[in-house]
């Protein structure tokens, strides 16, 4: 019966995210990790030194995201599919389908049955907020660490058991691959000792707990000194600006419980002053109720749940470069989701659920159905840059980000109004930047208006003296001018 549920599960993915297959760029990151960086993804000789990188500056420019496993996969497809989008998105669909049916086989490995597990899974599957991990190419980081911290749960759930010690050593190889896909796999280390201590009931210094610290704290440096040691002009990360950053961002926990239970507000580039908080707090006082009125028997459980959700998520907070504007990206919650499911499958009303004839199930279908369309619907906003950024600037227009990206796509259309009021719009949120007056620049010189083309690169460059691009529209400008003399 579970090879049914899971291949149920595979196919509702498929079909639920079939059309993105044919989904074009977005131009956010997805330009920089596959278009400009092809020669490199597309030769293997280039494989080590993909250990060797920012995934996303390469060793050009000052380095974060130490991610080479999310630069291997994206090899992986440019070996097959050269520079076009199709083979990237299906891969981002295969990983989805991978991972949904990962959460249903570790909601198995705790002692679930089998129906309500599918169930959950299937909300995991058509949920809103996984659209973006999804439909968005550079969202493949979340699943990639998804697939890797669950395997290594599920390695974890069977050395407990056996105490053999291939479960260990899968254990360890699953979550050093979670940290070459992203640096919140830390998060498997406090998650992993909060299911030994609250739900499998180890003594922390049990001979297991202790192995397995040792063996975290080995792997983990390991990581570490890979990472200082590759990483080319790496942005210093001092212990008060990530506390600072985790602090001033922290609020966003509410945001997103908004988003998981209320996904009414929905946006390709979320920022904190255009997401209402209202969802959040309903969202968190209907937890309380739920969960105060459920009483579930295993509080532990429930805790555990909430654990996975918080540290899953929680480093996501902490802004590596003061310098840019926190954006509060919906593919964040891919991992973050499980816990959640966790914790709701400790409501009897969810977890007693044995057929398909169960009251509850009406419930659970419409629920299913009603956030498998919304998601279908929301997808449509990934299809290509324009739409991307369009619902951007429609839904977060407090984004500087957005109105200077979609500027400069009017830019390319020659829709020089709609460019001139998405660049004015973007200096009036951020006066200090140059290159929206740079931007505002070009648009002038299109319409013919060379006193103020010829102001906005001077105000560029007085912002960022020596900016090459504005000294370099000024030497056009000035031909121009004299060809028109």
């Amino acid at each position: 019966m579970k090879r049914y549920y899971l291949a149920a599960l595979v196919a509702v993915v498929f079909v639920l995210y079939a059309k993105s297959l044919f989904f074009d760029y977005t131009y956010l990151d997805d330009a920089k990790l596959i278009l400009k960086d092809q020669k490199f993804l597309s030769d293997f000789s280039n494989l080590p030194d993909a250990f060797k990188r920012d995934v996303l500056s390469g060793r050009e420019g000052p380095g974060v995201f130490y991610r080479p496993l999310v630069t291997v996969s994206l090899m992986l497809d440019a070996h097959i599919g050269k520079a076009g989008p199709f083979v990237y998105h299906a891969t981002n669909v295969m990983l989805h389908a991978l991972v949904t049916c990962l959460v249903f086989i570790v909601l198995a490995a705790l002692e679930y049955p089998a129906l309500p597990s599918f169930l959950l899974s299937l909300v995991f599957a058509v949920h809103p907020v996984q659209t973006q991990a999804v439909a968005w190419i550079p969202g493949r980081t979340e699943m990639l660490l998804a697939v890797f911290s669950l395997s290594a749960f599920l390695c974890l759930t069977r050395f407990c058991e056996s105490g053999r010690a291939k479960y260990l050593f899968a254990h360890l190889f699953f979550f050093a691959c979670a940290l070459l896909s992203k640096e919140s796999a830390l998060a498997v280390i406090p998650v992993s000792l909060f299911y030994l201590y609250a739900v499998r009931k180890k003594k922390l210094f049990s001979e297991q707990v202790v192995v397995l610290a040792f063996c975290w704290s080995v792997t983990g440096l390991a990581w570490y000194f890979a990472r200082d040691s590759f990483l080319p002009y790496q942005i210093q990360l001092t212990s008060q600006n990530m506390a600072l950053g985790l602090v001033h961002n922290i609020s966003g926990m509410i945001l997103y419980l908004g988003k998981l239970f209320l996904p009414l507000n929905m946006s390709v580039l979320s920022v904190r002053q255009d997401m209402p908080f209202v969802y959040g707090e309903a969202a968190l006082a209907a937890m309380v109720i739920i969960f105060a009125a459920a009483r579930p028997k295993s509080v532990s459980r429930v805790l555990f749940g909430l654990v996975w959700a918080v540290f899953f998520l929680a480093p996501t907070f902490i802004n590596p470069n003061p310098a840019m504007p926190s954006h509060f990206m919906e593919d964040r919650l891919y991992l973050a989701l499980a816990g959640i499911l966790i914790m709701f499958m400790e409501i009897d009303l969810i977890r007693n659920m044995r057929s398909w004839r169960d009251p509850a199930m009406s419930a659970g279908a419409g629920l299913i159905l009603l956030l498998l369309c919304q998601t279908f619907q929301y997808s449509d906003f990934y299809k290509n840059r324009k739409t991307f950024w369009e619902n951007a600037v429609m839904t977060s227009p407090h984004s500087y980000v957005a109105h200077y990206n979609l500027g400069n796509i009017y830019l390319d259309e020659r829709s020089l109004d709609a460019a001139e009021a998405q660049f004015t719009a973007a200096i009036m949120l951020e006066p200090g930047k140059a290159i929206g007056y740079n931007a505002l620049g070009l648009v002038y010189i299109e319409e013919g208006l060379f006193a103020r083309a010829e102001a906005g690169f001077r105000k560029t460059l007085a912002l960022d003296p020596g900016n090459k691009t504005a000294e370099t529209n000024l030497d056009y400008l000035d031909f121009k001018m004299k060809k028109g003399h």
